[in-house]
């Protein structure tokens, strides 16, 4: 099967209560993105007003190989429609704040699955209609660890135990599969010349690779400190790609220890196995559909006992005691929160499978919904694209959150 074989076949709108006011600081924009991540976006919008990067705010994430509608505000932005090389945005009113991810209410998808075998497109439709009565793992989807797709780790993680220069080794010096090519050969310019600060300063372009590169000319050593040179937005992604793999092996860790789990089966990612269930009875489905789980670092011992055999499991396999989570010398911080075992999706409606156009002899299905704030489409359609009990294929082009 085939999600995002362009752009269009996965679609996502935001959801958002926005206080707005007249004459406020901030002007709101609806903005419309394809095939670009969010963060490149943004910075195209600040380009478009003439305001620094930091001037401009938004409530999430969107997927880079889709169609995204996001808001954005800019502070001290135009009244009006706005438009650059990768976005262009309506203008819907002025706020006394900032766009942020607690105005966020949900998302609403418009998803095209593609290159099905007919019994696998009657069997996708099902297993979407099954999750919306018994729900799905919350897990953060592999979009969210993108920090980490060199394959080398987490950058966090070093962080964590104190390897401030591992840590930036991993952000500057590996690349993927998947990075640009400037990206790469910078990557590869930064590895070979490691320590050569004051060269790699003149080298390298502006950005924050650079200002790192700068500050440890002038601070030798001081790796914990360099990671405050890193734009706030992506210092954040960093810290929370580790801090949100860790939840999902939390969450793994719970249901596999479940007795009530029917069919449990395990589907492979590039970042270890997620476990899944084929159904749940009512009192099962009742109890673990109001479990929360913290993010780490958590306390185990205010949990329920589930939550915290669950936790307690990660945090003995992955030999961390909890002090290992103050990030001292540097800005960075792990955020405090919790999130929902399971989610359902809301809205549901699933077409009749389709002759694909795109792929001959084979079928599409298209299925709309809706997803709370932070949950991901795609753990849905992993879910849904097993054909068979502990049997998966893999999804062709899940792309990358930023």
């Amino acid at each position: 099967m085939k999600i995002k074989q362009k752009p269009e076949d996965f679609q996502v709108k935001e959801a958002a209560e926005i206080p707005f006011v007249e004459g406020g600081r901030y002007a709101v924009y609806l903005l419309r993105k394809r095939s670009v991540n969010t963060l490149d976006a943004v910075a195209d919008v600040a380009r478009a007003c003439g305001v620094p990067r930091a001037a401009v705010a938004f409530a999430g994430l969107k997927d880079r190989h889709a169609v995204a509608w996001q808001h954005v505000s800019v502070a001290g932005g135009p009244s009006g429609p706005l438009r650059g090389g990768a976005f262009e945005a309506r203008f819907l009113g002025r706020s006394d704040r900032p766009v942020g991810p607690d105005l966020l209410l949900g998302n609403e998808f418009r998803i095209v699955v593609r290159d099905l075998t007919r019994a696998q497109a009657a069997h996708f439709a099902a297993a979407l209609k099954a999750a919306e009565r018994g729900g799905v793992p919350n897990y953060f989807d592999e979009q969210r660890f993108g920090s980490a797709r060199h394959g080398k780790g987490f950058a966090a993680e070093r962080m964590a135990r104190g390897d401030f220069e591992g840590a930036l080794r991993l952000f500057m010096g590996f690349s993927s599969r998947n990075d640009t090519s400037s990206r790469k050969a910078a990557a590869s310019e930064i590895a070979r010349r490691w320590g050569d600060w004051e060269g790699l300063a003149r080298s390298l372009r502006p950005g924050s690779e650079r200002r790192i590169a700068e500050h440890l000319a002038r601070n030798p050593g001081d790796f914990a400190g360099a990671f405050d040179r890193i734009e706030p937005q992506m210092l954040s992604l960093l810290v929370h790609a580790w801090q949100s793999w860790l939840w999902n092996r939390a969450a793994a860790a719970l249901l596999g220890a479940e007795p009530g789990l029917r069919a449990p089966f395990e589907r492979p990612t590039r970042y270890g196995p997620l476990l899944f269930f084929g159904d749940l009875d009512g009192e099962t489905a009742a109890r673990l559909s109001a479990l929360e789980l913290p993010l780490f670092p958590a306390d185990p011992a205010g949990e329920p006992e589930c939550v915290n055999r669950a936790l307690r499991r990660v945090l003995e396999e992955e030999g961390l005691t909890g002090g290992e989570f103050r990030l001292r010398g540097t800005r960075a911080f792990f955020k405090k929160g919790r999130r929902p075992l399971l989610v359902f999706p809301g809205g549901l409606h699933v077409g009749n499978p389709q002759p694909d156009e795109l792929d001959p002899g084979r079928r599409k299905v298209l299925f709309s919904m809706s997803l709370p704030a932070g949950s991901y489409a795609t753990i849905l359609i992993k879910r849904a694209s097993v054909w068979g009990a502990g049997a998966g294929e893999g999804v062709e082009g899940e792309g990358e959150e930023t």
